[in-house]
């Protein structure tokens, strides 16, 4: 969803999956995956 905050949690030890957190949730994404997704930063 345009809009949401997206904060980078961890990586595993191989660095893959990439955990992130939105919307009060937590999931895992490959780095394939992750790296189909737009993100733009903000300033806190």
């Amino acid at each position: 969803t345009d809009g949401e905050v997206v904060s980078v949690v961890g990586f595993a030890p191989l660095g893959d999956p990439i955990e992130f957190a939105v919307r009060g949730y937590r999931i895992s994404l490959r780095s394939t995956e992750a790296q189909r997704i737009l993100v733009e930063p903000v300033s806190d």
